[in-house]
């Protein structure tokens, strides 16, 4: 049996998602908010932490565009605009797989020239293949996709604070934790913070805004409200939705390849740093 908070934070919710629509029962249309915008008082707040990590199993695909032509929130799934010529190799999309039982992830990313790789996380180790099989590496801090996933699973949000939050808001048909934070104010990333500091150092007048030309003047995340898993972040710059698969039924468990490359690195490590013996 549920308990009454439960029950009251279901009801609360479902409250506040009627409220977000309109008295004939259509949709609100949801767009980025505009500049400093405000929670509404009263209105049912997240819980902390505020993005929740994927369940102990799980697979979920995080989807990117920099296609802003479109609506923001349309209705039905989302469709993948198709690859355009680019002199910018960019990723399309990444797939994760997660194992917390085993400390194991999966990511295989599509990349906009078409390529696509996979990289395994076993006990907190980022392996890759080398391209055209030319054996395996680990995959350094200069890698887009080599984050911390021991604290995250979605450590792209980590900077997420309650201060942004909106209210409660309707995101394709369900009600949904909306937070927004101007362009300005947005986490730059070590790249985008580098190439800051190179342009203030040529024109100490230039600002975020000018230097990366946001096509969404604020950045705008929406989470399940009863999940508190992210489905949208836009950053002004690209945007990535976030698609949920079922539990997979059987555990993540790396190729015998990937394990001994870790096996035989492990024991190269342990001769490196052993104690030279004594004269």
């Amino acid at each position: 049996m549920k308990s009454t908070y439960a029950i009251t934070r279901t009801l609360t919710l479902t409250l506040a998602f009627l409220v977000a629509t309109n008295a004939t029962g259509q949709q609100t249309e949801v767009k980025p908010a505009p500049p400093a915008t405000v929670a509404i008082p009263g209105q049912v707040k997240p819980k902390i932490p505020l993005v929740s990590r994927a369940p102990v199993r799980a697979e979920w695909t995080v989807r990117m565009t920099t296609d802003f032509s479109g609506e923001l929130e349309s209705e039905g799934p989302w469709q993948q605009a198709p690859d355009t010529p680019s002199d910018t190799r960019v990723i399309r999309s990444i797939n994760f797989s997660k194992d917390a039982a085993l400390k194991t992830y999966r990511l295989k990313t599509r990349w906009s020239d078409g390529d696509s790789e996979e990289e395994w996380i076993v006990m907190g180790q980022h392996v890759a293949e080398r391209p055209g099989g030319r054996g395996h590496y680990i995959v350094g801090a200069e890698s887009s996709t080599a984050q911390d996933y021991g604290k995250f699973d979605f450590p792209e949000l980590d900077w997420l604070d309650i201060s942004n939050y909106r209210g409660v808001k309707a995101y394709k048909g369900k009600p949904a934790f909306m937070f927004s934070l101007p362009f300005e104010k947005k986490r730059l990333s070590q790249s985008e913070a580098q190439l800051l500091k190179l342009a203030k150092d040529a024109d100490s007048s230039i600002t975020v805004s000018k230097l990366f030309k946001p096509k969404s003047p604020e950045v705008v995340v929406y989470l399940d409200a009863a999940t508190q898993l992210p489905l949208l972040y836009n950053d002004g710059l690209t945007i990535r939705r976030y698609d949920y698969s079922t539990t997979p039924a059987t555990s993540l468990r790396p190729s015998p390849v990937i394990l001994k490359f870790l096996r035989d690195r492990q024991k190269a490590l342990s001769i490196r740093l052993a104690t030279p013996p004594g004269p």
